[in-house]
């Protein structure tokens, strides 16, 4: 009852309240019960259009509060493994007998006494196409334009899957087999993309626990797409380089690693994350300084670095395997609020750079808005700039989806 109560809340949170997914397990959710919540909200938001639908078909109720019961216990009634149907059904019905009285109850015990048990492939065979592929129909039909019908259909399907978890060995910590086979993990094959960095998954994580790869800093859990935009930049080693947008630091310790006689400054506007930055940072060589401080008013010098990589908020379409919210947040009138903010940290990023200094632009989107239009309207505006290379990745089953452009700046 106390799990499901929480996910409730937290539902209600993203709803109402316009939190994060993240930010609703990482400030709403209680720890003891945090991965439970997590999985429930999880299941929710991968097969939330299907469960919508199924609410829908069987229910006028439209009051919210009574909606997000039926939405978190039919989660868990047709998602899941954990809980019998009946018993899902029944705290769920508890549950509102104790929030709203025995009318609402009843309602909610007739909607998931028939919804609950109908076989959802049959379901789904009478329901739109993209209410099978799980999207908003706004972005839905974005993607079917952009994308076209097969590109499409194995675009959601790798966005819908859970992300395996994935690492690279960082330090002295070689991959060897017998190494690799004690925490049973293989080697993932990545395209150019990729850098030449190995990275390597495993669905044991308690494994990797038990071997103190974590503790000792052996190994980075990161997704291979966070190698696209640092691996752009041509640094040699000795370059003063600047993250704008740090936190958590999984850009940065990659960038920290190319630095051995050079210096990053790693800043991010939040000082709650910087401290996660910090820590991660301990893991990796090169001299680092981690500062709190805004992308939109940096607090550096103009001309003062060699480098500068500029990872901007975005709309996060390219990694709803981990964020599967994402996509139910999207909306065109957002877009615009993100590239307009987008727009106005590419010019204060720029004249930080010295001349015939390197800028990297990127995101974690897929969204042409947010991409390379975003970098086009950039060059349009400062002829001085150049592209020089760019690569937009889609999700897979191997990796999340990203965007990033190497733009430089002339040297006279």
């Amino acid at each position: 009852m106390e799990i499901f109560s929480a996910a409730v809340s937290g539902l209600a949170a993203w709803e109402s309240d316009g939190l994060s997914l993240d930010d609703v397990l990482d400030f709403r959710a209680p720890a003891k019960i945090r991965r439970s919540i997590s999985s429930i909200l999880f299941a929710f938001f991968r097969n939330k259009a299907a469960i919508e639908a199924l609410i829908a078909a069987h229910s006028r109720e439209n009051k919210p509060s009574v909606a997000r019961v039926l939405k978190v216990a039919l989660a868990e009634m047709q998602f899941q493994t954990g809980l019998p149907r009946e018993l899902a059904a029944s705290i769920a019905v508890d549950y509102a007998k104790a929030k709203f009285g025995v009318r609402p109850a009843g309602f909610i015990n007739a909607v998931l006494r028939r919804a609950g048990t109908l076989e959802m492939d049959k379901f789904l065979a009478g329901q739109a196409e993209h209410v099978h592929l799980n999207l908003p129909r706004a972005l839905y039909e974005k993607w079917r334009s952009a994308h076209g019908a097969e590109k499409l259909c194995a675009l959601a399907s790798a966005l819908r899957k859970e992300a395996a978890l994935s690492f690279r060995f960082t330090g002295e910590t070689c991959a060897t087999e017998e190494l690799l086979a004690k925490i049973e993990s293989k080697e993932l094959v990545l395209p150019e993309w990729a850098g030449g960095y190995r990275f390597f998954s495993t669905a044991r994580f308690e494994l990797l626990a038990e071997s103190g790869l974590l503790k000792e800093s052996g190994i980075y859990i990161q997704d291979p797409s966070t190698v696209l935009a640092p691996s752009l930049l041509p640094l040699s080693g000795h370059e003063r380089v600047l993250d704008l947008c740090a936190a958590p630091g999984g850009k940065a310790g990659l960038l920290a690693e190319r630095l051995p006689k050079g210096f990053l400054v790693a800043g991010d506007r939040s000082w709650q994350r910087q401290r996660r930055t910090s820590e991660n940072l301990l893991r990796f060589s090169g001299r680092t300084a981690v500062l709190v401080s805004s992308a939109l008013e940096p607090a550096y010098c103009p001309g003062s670095f060699d480098a500068v990589l500029l990872d901007v908020p975005c709309s996060n379409t390219g990694v709803a395997r981990r964020r599967p919210d994402a996509l139910w947040r999207y909306t065109e009138s957002r877009q615009a609020e993100l590239a307009a903010l987008q727009k106005k940290m590419l010019e204060q990023a720029a004249p930080l750079l010295r001349p015939g200094g390197s800028l990297v632009y990127s995101t974690c989107s897929i969204e042409e808005e947010e991409n390379a239009a975003q970098v086009r309207a950039f060059l349009e505006s400062h002829r001085d700039f150049s592209l020089l290379r760019e690569e937009r990745i889609l999700p897979s089953a191997f990796h999340d989806g990203a965007y990033a452009a190497l733009l430089m700046l002339s040297a006279e």
